[in-house]
């Protein structure tokens, strides 16, 4: 069955907290929350940074992930899209928790726009 693609074609891939298609910015990935870079009476700005280094990484790390989880996006829609309609072929197929496959179609459907939540 060919599916109709909504999404923009092609090789997504991260760098950094970037989302690229062959080099060209597509989203990009800023944490909802920032360190506290207050500099307290007498702290010199390097005091400062050196302070709050350890939660600017942590920060940093999860726009990456983030990143990385967007780009990876149309590759699982496409995989989960495939597995689903191959259980679905198969009619003596039963999986350990049926739950597993109402929970594939919706996060397909939520992914293609196709259901309740978007």
């Amino acid at each position: 069955m060919k599916r109709e693609k909504r999404y923009t074609p092609g090789n997504w891939g991260a760098r950094a907290h970037r989302v690229l298609l062959n080099d060209n910015l597509i989203a990009s990935c800023w944490a909802p929350r920032l360190p506290d870079e207050c500099r307290h009476e007498g702290e010199s700005w390097l005091d400062m940074r050196e302070m709050t280094r350890t939660d600017r990484e942590a920060i940093e790390a999860e726009q990456q992930a983030n990143a990385r989880l967007i780009s990876a996006a149309p590759d699982m829609v496409e995989a989960l899209a495939d597995l689903v309609e191959e259980v679905e072929e198969v009619e003596e197929y039963e999986l350990g928790n049926p739950d597993t496959l109402r929970r594939a179609r919706a996060a397909l459907a939520k992914a293609l726009g196709q259901g309740g939540a978007s």
